[in-house]
């Protein structure tokens, strides 16, 4: 009998350790890719509306760049613990973002703040795109919340975008 409870105990233990690696490790390819891109995307912005905060003439540019570094700092520190709980690692290499602070680095004055305003609407539709491919493609529920979490937030992010483009004239 206590070596039936014994099995009974261990097996139970190796069932709950089972389940709980499948719900937290494996994830579908679209599920992978998302993370890698969304993280790129979020240390990206959070570079980039760095640069604005401290370069941006209009302080209306300094206000929407100071509301971008902080949620982009915030969904990056979310998506990085996501990974970690899914035991994916996160890949720094990304061209894309270094060569956008470099050319707008190269910019000053109110040449500064309408470039920089064109990228973020840019980029905060891109990211728009990317989270609803993966509302589509992803099946891990946890990385849908994230998304269905930040979505609004950046669909508001490329509306200020558009907003201040059109009230300064840029």
């Amino acid at each position: 009998m206590k070596l039936q409870k014994a099995l009974l105990a261990a097996s139970l233990v190796i069932t709950i350790f089972s389940c709980k690696k499948d719900q937290t490790k494996d994830i579908n390819q679209a599920d992978w890719d998302f993370i890698q891109s969304m993280s790129y995307r979020n240390s990206g912005e959070v570079d980039l509306s760095s640069l604005a905060r401290n370069k941006a003439n209009a302080d209306t540019v300094k206000g929407f760049a100071t509301k971008l570094n902080v949620d982009h700092q915030s969904a990056k520190d979310d998506l990085q613990y996501l990974a970690n709980l899914k035991g994916v690692s996160i890949s720094s290499t990304d061209t894309t973002y270094p060569h956008l602070k470099n050319e707008l680095a190269a910019t000053s004055g109110r040449a500064f703040d309408s470039t920089f305003l064109h990228i973020e609407s840019t980029n905060q539709q891109a990211l728009i795109d990317l989270m609803q491919n993966e509302i589509i493609n992803g099946h891990d529920q946890n990385i849908m919340s994230y998304t269905n979490s930040y979505l609004p937030l950046i669909r508001k992010h490329k509306q200020t975008a558009d907003s201040i483009i059109a009230a300064l004239n840029y």
